[in-house]
């Protein structure tokens, strides 16, 4: 489960949520299409490896460039919409203006 642990100001109603969804498509499908570029020995570290910064770089799935070369953004995109799921079962979708970076899973 992806779910947001830093968020800008004025989003504190996703943090916490659990990912669900960017530019619509299922964050399951992502994961497993960026899994095909991403070497690895087992299933879980792919996942591990998305949603883990490492020297000081953001998560892969808050990377422009990973997700356009999986058909999920556009690179020339300034907004991209993520989908969040709330404890109490409540989908929210917000659309972020260069949001590249601003949020960690």
């Amino acid at each position: 489960m992806l779910c947001a642990v830093r968020v800008p100001e004025g989003y504190a109603h996703i943090l916490g949520g659990k990912l669900t969804a960017i530019n619509g498509m299922p964050i399951e499908e992502i994961v497993e299409k960026l899994t095909d570029y991403t070497p690895h020995q087992n299933e879980y570290w792919p996942l591990h490896k998305f949603t883990k910064r490492y020297n000081g770089s953001f998560s892969v799935l808050t990377q422009k460039a990973a997700l356009h070369v999986i058909g999920v953004v556009d690179l020339g995109a300034d907004s991209v919409e993520f989908a969040f799921e709330t404890e109490t079962g409540t989908i929210i979708r917000t659309t972020w203006i260069r949001c590249w970076n601003m949020f960690s899973l």
